[in-house]
């Protein structure tokens, strides 16, 4: 699954939740934050799930 793919199939997942977090969220971030947030999210999921 790539960046692209991976928003929609959330949304179809758990709209409710996305439209709940992305205002809370991700919109107050800069764009050099939400870079940062993925990076962490990165590393916590090497960490989660090995072989990752």
């Amino acid at each position: 699954m790539n960046r692209t793919t991976r928003p929609a199939r959330t949304r179809a997942a758990a709209p409710r939740h996305v439209e709940s977090v992305r205002p809370r969220l991700i919109d107050v971030l800069t764009l050099e934050q939400v870079g940062r947030l993925g990076g962490i999210g990165e590393a916590l999921l090497k960490h989660l799930v090995p072989g990752k």
